[in-house]
């Protein structure tokens, strides 16, 4: 799978970025789960977060590696402070991580459930 397909699956557009794509933690009952990484100038990641999220992401994390975040993208990536979501659309959950500063790094975790 590549990256316009994981996204789409989500519901999300493909940035304007290069974009890498790696396999995720698969869990009992996922059919697939894959992790999409990008990153880039701080207005890019924006108008990204814009287009899919209409009130943009406003919730933070409080410390590094949040129950959450390491979940599906292990330990290490998300950092006190970056940006982050969850939710479902039809048979796919994703997480998103939103990193911080002037090339923020954007991690979009993306599960298909057997169901």
């Amino acid at each position: 799978m590549d990256a316009d397909e994981i996204l789409s699956a989500a519901g999300f557009s493909v940035p304007t970025l290069e974009t890498a794509v790696t396999d995720g933690m698969l869990e009992d009952g996922e059919e697939w789960s894959k992790v999409v990484t990008f990153s880039g100038p701080s207005d890019d990641v924006e108008a990204w977060v814009a287009e899919n999220f209409d009130s943009g992401i406003q919730s933070e994390a409080y410390k590094d590696d949040m129950a959450t975040a390491v979940e599906r993208l292990g330990t290490g990536v998300q950092k006190q402070g970056d940006r982050l979501t969850e939710g479902v659309e039809g048979s796919v959950a994703f997480l998103v991580v939103v990193g911080q500063g002037e090339s923020p790094e954007v991690h979009v975790a993306v599960r298909r459930t057997g169901r």
